[in-house]
């Protein structure tokens, strides 16, 4: 079985993106995920699952009727790749489809869930470091 992880000889360099206002992307490893190598493995709910790779990328699966049941406040940007998440924040709820993305900066108190019948899989990049924070 092929390595879930291949790491590049080069390293990336701080760079500003062309019109995003102060982001800077940091120094890091340049690297390939191959997230079907990478086991589904049981989360910390009955009805979670997840692919952990090396660094800010988690592959997660959210089967029918799983619900969060604590608060968070990290920092995530989640793409939602099947089905449709709930995410519950302090003024309201968001849903968030296949395909579409939702921007959680740090101390964002959300939590999620999946209202529907069918698995949610996304992909959770966490704990970024945001402009003037």
């Amino acid at each position: 079985m092929p390595s879930p992880l291949k790491t590049a000889d080069r390293r990336a360099t701080k760079v500003r993106a062309p019109g995003a206002r102060g982001c800077t992307f940091q120094p890091m490893s340049e690297h390939r995920i191959c997230w079907p190598a990478i086991a589904w493995q049981p989360g910390n709910h009955p009805l979670e699952h997840k692919k952990v790779a090396p660094g800010p990328c988690t592959l997660l699966r959210f089967g029918p009727g799983f619900a969060d049941p604590n608060p968070c406040q990290r920092s995530h940007v989640l793409h939602v790749l099947e089905g449709t998440l709930t995410i519950a924040l302090r003024d309201g709820e968001a849903q968030c489809s296949a395909g579409e993305s939702f921007v959680l900066p740090p101390g964002s108190v959300h939590q999620v869930r999946n209202d529907t019948s069918t698995d949610v899989v996304l992909l959770a990049i966490s704990d970024l470091t945001w402009p003037g924070a």
